[in-house]
């Protein structure tokens, strides 16, 4: 026995010494250009090893190799793929001849990795012969169940399709410090680098827990990440495992907690939860800042389930809030086609456009009412208040994207107006917007709509028509179009189209159709009664302050619109004191009217509901100017055309044919 210790003893001497005397006798200089050739056969790349080769053998098979290079694809924009200033690598040597890869410790310290996608869609890396893709059956067959009598032990090869297969894999120290990655796509010019990129990776065999600890630099930001797994030889090999991942920077932070399927396509299902606290500081870090857009864009959260299955991403049981909006849905991205479609369901608390609108609100101060405006002087320019705008509306991204929309609000407020519940079903197919408002809330009142953009063409093709009923008037009227001299309770139904890419583009193309019935309302800074009594009063003192009206039940109409121009023919008013009706026009694009309004008194209050006498001479009433500057006045010339042939019965005595001088027939209509 004690001959076998000593004769042991020996052997192990014999072996240590043989271990430190290899790295001296073996010339590992002269196995470089072996090595080399090696790989440049392997990979189609040139290789080569510029720097100093160490190798030991024990305790551990211990290589260093410094300087390492591997070519990049002809064309390319740098000559390597790869360069790494040092390898550090130490596997076991004992469980290697068992048949076990037992890697202790692999550094890679300042790997360089420029990576490029030529403008024939080429990867540079995809390095040797192209691998044959794996069968339909292959890629969908489950894995075997395990047997009743045995488990799986760690380090043991998970089943067939592991590229480990053969081996027990067990992974010590791995690292890479101080690396960058650079990414650039010829096709499309998109270019991205990854510096002071540190990581760590724990993966102590392919069946146990995995993890990974690390952060980079990009665009001045530090990115940490983290991931932890279970049995990622069950992912290599297609099938699935539990994961957790973690991406958190000043900018975003983003956590996923589920099932990773497969490698390719990349396969997700689990929980998911982002959070960006500035939208806008977000896009401008990833190089598309947002243009514009007022001050919205701010904090976004989101959370939810998520299913990723190759270029299908599916976002369910979600809530959303961005800025001051919370809401819940469930949306679906398709990348697959020729552009990405969208599928939403979305239910929002409120949506203020405003918030998100390239200039805010007009912020100018409210038109004052009418008995405290001044008459409208000679030359004064029309619409002086307000004008429509001639910047241009981009509608580019309706032909970026298809999508289909379901879409709940509790209110939306765009401009002034200001809309309450509403549902909303919308397509988008080809650059063509159609949207359907089922239930629109507005102003106490209800209706419906269809909305269409089609923006196929350089000068895009607007249409649409509401049903209104129920409208308080003159907040809708003065929000909608700085209109405060109406009031009452209004339907409103009209058809419209335009072509243009700008506000007055828009309205000054305005083609189409509607009527309206305004029912137990006023109109607001003028007695058209008073005027008709007494014409000599009928201009409006503007200097008195006075509050003055005309009462209705009723004020109905139709209208025409022509090139931005409407067209009104039979304005009809019941009032408690007198009969109108009434004609002209509206220029929407310079906002001023041209109307005609004939009144004429009833003889008794009891006349309103329509069956009175109408007594005395019809004063026309010439109403002109801007939306914000209406004026009023007695058309004299019109009330002698209008009253002509009874004033030749009444004011010719006897009836005769002798007509009385001027002064008597005015004397006569207006008084002394």
């Amino acid at each position: 026995m004690k001959r076998i210790l000593i004769g042991f003893g020996i052997f192990v001497l014999l072996l240590v010494a043989a271990a430190v005397a290899v790295p001296y006798v073996v010339p590992v200089e002269a196995y470089r250009a072996r090595i080399e050739e090696a790989v440049q056969d392997a990979t189609g790349r040139r290789f080569t090893i510029a720097g100093p080769i160490r190798l030991s053998i024990l305790p551990k098979v211990a290589l260093e190799a410094s300087d390492v290079r591997l070519g990049n694809t002809p064309g390319a924009a740098s000559p390597d793929m790869a360069s790494i200033k040092r390898i550090e690598l130490e596997v076991g040597l004992l469980p290697l001849l068992s048949g076990t890869i037992e890697v202790d410790r692999l550094v890679l310290v300042e790997p360089t990795i420029d990576l490029e996608v030529a403008k024939n869609g080429q990867p540079n890396w995809v390095l040797g012969a192209p691998v044959a893709p794996a069968t339909p059956s292959a890629v969908n067959a489950k894995p075997a169940a395990p047997s009743a009598n045995k488990t799986p032990s760690a380090g043991s090869n998970i089943n067939a399709g592991n590229p480990f297969a053969g081996h027990a894999i067990h992974l010590g120290e791995i690292k890479l410090e101080g690396g960058s990655i650079a990414y650039r796509d010829d096709r499309t010019g998109a270019a991205y680098r990854f510096d002071k990129i540190a990581l760590s990776v724990d993966l102590p065999d392919m069946a146990g827990p995995f993890g990974i600890d690390g952060q980079l630099d990009w665009n001045g930001q530090t990115v940490k990440l983290g991931i932890k797994g279970q049995a990622l030889g069950k992912v290599l090999a297609g099938g699935g495992t539990p994961v957790a991942l973690s991406i958190a920077s000043a900018p975003v932070s983003f956590g996923f907690d589920g099932k990773l399927g497969t490698l390719e396509p990349l396969a997700l299902l689990g929980t998911v939860k982002l959070d960006v606290p500035s939208v806008r500081d977000l896009a401008r870090w990833a190089g598309s800042p947002i243009a514009g857009g007022g001050h919205g864009f701010g904090k976004l959260a989101i959370e939810g389930q998520l299913a990723l299955a190759g270029t299908r991403v599916a976002f369910s049981n979600a809530s959303v809030a961005l800025d001051d909006m919370k809401g819940t849905g469930e949306v679906t991205l398709e990348t697959g086609g020729a552009r990405p479609a969208i599928y939403a369901k979305l239910d929002l608390d409120r949506l203020d456009l405003n918030t998100y609108a390239a200039t805010p609100p007009s912020t100018a101060a409210a038109t004052p009412p009418l008995a405290a405006r001044k008459p409208a002087q000679a030359g004064a320019a029309p619409g002086a208040r307000a004008q429509w705008s001639n910047a241009p509306i981009d509608f580019s991204a309706l032909k970026s994207v298809d999508a289909t929309l379901g879409l709940t609000l509790g209110a939306l407020e765009a401009e002034k107006v200001k809309i309450g519940k509403s549902r909303l079903e919308a397509t988008l197919k080809d650059g063509v917007l159609s949207a359907d408002l089922a239930e629109l809330e507005l102003y106490g009142g209800k209706g419906t709509g269809k909305l269409q953009i089609d923006a196929r063409a350089a000068v895009p093709t607007i249409a649409a028509s509401f049903d209104l009923a129920g409208l308080e008037a003159e907040p809708f009227l003065q929000d909608a179009a700085g209109i405060d001299w109406l009031s009452g309770k209004a339907a409103l139904d009209f058809d419209v189209s335009a072509r243009g890419a700008s506000q007055m583009a828009i309205v000054s193309a305005l083609d189409g159709k509607g009527k309206f019935d305004v029912r137990n309302g006023s109109v607001k800074g003028v007695d058209i009664a008073a005027m008709a009594r007494n014409a000599t009063g009928a201009f409006l003192d503007s200097e008195s302050g006075s509050a003055q009206s005309t009462d209705f039940s009723a004020l109905t109409g139709s209208f025409t619109i022509a090139k931005g121009i409407a067209t009104n023919r039979d304005l009809e008013m019941q009032s408690p004191l007198l009969r109108l009706t009434g004609a002209g026009s509206a220029d929407i694009p310079r906002r001023t009217v041209d109307y005609t309004l004939k009144p004429k008194l009833v003889a008794s209050l009891s006349g309103q509901g329509g069956a009175a006498s109408v007594s005395g001479i019809t004063i026309p009433v010439r109403v002109t100017g801007s939306w914000d500057k209406i004026h009023y006045a007695p058309d004299f010339v019109g009330a002698a055309e209008t009253n002509a042939s009874g004033l030749v019965k009444s004011l010719v005595p006897g009836g005769g044919t002798k007509l009385p001088s001027a002064k008597s027939i005015l004397k006569s209509l207006f008084g002394n």
